[in-house]
């Protein structure tokens, strides 16, 4: 019995870094195609806003699918989905090898690719919550959301090396092979299939007509997609109060801003004078500052008395700083501290609006919540890299791009605040509600 107990926390560790590596491997390029931008321009001869499309749709994709995503997880369970994106991510890098115009990376990359990608994303975190248990699950989470920050920090070396070695297309089949890792999570899961099987379970015969018991696939009145879509509509509308849409509106301006800034970092880089090796060093430290300021928001958490949403807005108030530097700097020391203020502003507004969008909202609300945060922020950023290709081809400089993103950042700052504002003030109101019901509870 014992050796048993051992096999079964060595099937969770493993899986765990199963999971953690096929993260590293899919999460790698998504955030890493600005380090090959100058390289694509050159296979395809097109010009930025063309180039920049990419990393924009593949982005886009993965984020704003986690909806549709999360609602095919609750039908068909997170093993299955695997198993699917297993098939679908490498299909796009293969079918991206025979590319002969950018256009064909839109689809295969852009769309297929990314399709997958969040697949395995929102997967892997079911995949997690079902298996660890209390302060394993939150350890497990944290490190699951910054490695896919991480791995970006060595990914553009990766892909350099990649394309100097075998072209942009061998580039393409060797991620294909590597995406094909992911049969490995299929695998484990599948081995681990009765822990699955035991969570939808529990699930199905948990309260009624909850919106969480819905991600049983197995309870009854969820048997078809439509319905779950059409419970998380119904529950979409009781979120949409005046913090919960300042948050969500805020973040994903900030947030799709940045994910556009990364797509030209590198090409941002060589308009500034810098040497191609220093331009990849900015993706080094922009995703180091990231993974650090992710750290601190969880830091904070810690401590009681410090409310959620200062952090955003410091981390806001940051990226404006570090545009500036950027901005007025011909300096290579004062261009990289510009660049890593901007690295703790993406890490600290989506771990800390993550954080805050959970307290706002009811248990239930959780995931539908989070889900219209992944959608919105993947929306907005899908026509932001070719904006600001389409600005750097018109007139020849990124200095607007820069002065936009700094605007933006600003506005993201204000409306923070007010969200903090609003926040407090229904909290005060609520305060005499739920006495009252407290009260009333007592007397009876």
């Amino acid at each position: 019995m014992e050796n048993f107990t051992q096999m079964q926390r060595f099937d969770k560790r493993l899986l765990f870094l199963i999971t953690l590596l096929v993260l590293t491997i899919i999460f790698g390029p998504v955030f890493s195609f600005g380090a090959i931008f100058i390289t694509m321009m050159d296979t395809f001869q097109t010009d930025r806003a063309e180039t920049a499309a990419v990393q924009s749709i593949v982005i886009g994709m993965t984020f704003s699918f986690g909806v549709i995503s999360g609602a095919l997880i609750s039908r068909f369970g997170p093993t299955m989905m695997i198993l699917m994106a297993s098939v679908v991510v490498p299909l796009g890098f293969c079918i991206s090898y025979f590319a002969k115009h950018i256009t064909y990376l839109y689809v295969s990359i852009g769309i297929v690719t990314g399709v997958g990608n969040s697949l395995v994303f929102s997967s892997c975190i079911v995949v997690v919550e079902r298996v660890f248990e209390g302060p394993k699950r939150l350890l497990c989470l944290a490190v699951l959301n910054t490695s896919t920050v991480v791995t970006a920090i060595f990914y553009p070396y990766f892909m350099k090396w990649l394309t100097e070695m075998y072209g942009l297309n061998g580039m393409f089949l060797i991620l294909a092979g590597l995406s094909l890792n992911i049969f490995v999570l299929f695998t484990m899961c599948w081995t681990n299939r009765v822990a699955d099987i035991n969570a939808r379970a529990q699930e199905a015969t948990s309260t009624k007509t909850e919106l969480d018991d819905c991600t049983g696939s197995s309870r009854k009145g969820c048997n078809s997609l439509i319905d779950i879509m059409l419970n998380c509509i119904a529950h979409a509308n009781k979120l949409f109060h005046v913090p919960y849409v300042l948050v969500l509106i805020s973040s994903s301006l900030s947030l799709a801003i940045l994910n556009g800034y990364v797509g030209v970092m590198f090409d941002i880089a060589l308009w500034k004078g810098m040497t191609s090796s220093q331009g990849y060093i900015t993706f080094v430290v922009y995703y180091s500052c990231t993974a650090v300021s992710c750290v601190v928001v969880g830091l904070l958490k810690q401590k009681k008395g410090v409310n959620s949403l200062v952090y955003p807005i410091l981390s806001t108030f940051c990226g404006c700083c570090g545009q500036l530097l950027i901005i007025f700097t011909s300096k290579y020391a004062v261009y990289m501290l510009g660049t890593a203020l901007t690295g703790m502003t993406y890490g600290g507004v989506i771990a800390s609006s993550l954080s805050v969008i959970v307290q706002m909202v009811s248990q239930k609300q959780v995931p539908v919540a989070t889900g219209l945060f992944s959608t919105l922020e993947g929306l907005a950023s899908l026509g932001v890299g070719p904006l600001y290709g389409s600005i750097r081809d018109i007139s020849g400089s990124y200095r607007s791009v820069l002065v936009t993103i700094t605007c933006v950042q600003a506005l993201s700052s204000a409306l923070f605040t007010i969200a903090l504002i609003t926040n407090r003030r229904r909290k005060k109101r609520l305060q005499p509600d739920r006495s009252n019901e407290i009260i009333a509870s007592t007397r009876l």
